[in-house]
Parts: C-alpha cells; sequence; structure tokens
C-alpha cells in the first residue's frame, strides 16, 4: 500500500512537471505523451484510492 501511494504522488509529480515544461518549456511539445501520462497518474489515483478504501478499519 505503502508503494503505490509513494508511486503515485510521483507519477502526480511527473504529470505537473511535464504539464508545467509543456507551457513554459522551450522545444518541441509532445502532447500526446503528457496526456498518455495523465491518464495513467488518473487511474493510478483512483487504483490507490480504492486501496485505501477498502483497507480502512471497520
Amino acid at each position: 500500500m505503502r508503494i503505490l501511494g509513494i508511486f503515485t504522488l510521483v507519477m502526480l509529480a511527473c504529470t505537473l512537471l511535464c504539464g508545467l515544461w509543456m507551457k513554459f518549456g522551450p522545444g518541441e511539445k509532445d502532447a500526446g505523451f503528457h496526456g498518455m501520462l495523465s491518464v495513467a497518474t488518473v487511474v493510478l489515483s483512483m487504483v490507490t484510492i480504492v486501496v485505501f478504501m477498502l483497507k480502512l478499519p471497520k
């Protein structure tokens, strides 16, 4: 569970950095890669939230 949470935070940070690079960085912009990274991050975040909710004590 901890590894999944850490991996999700790293993916969120990478998505944010990629978006900022697309907005302010020089050179070619690869929107396809950013879109794929964003979708993967959202899916992984949802999986992390569901796993966390299932592990909550009742």
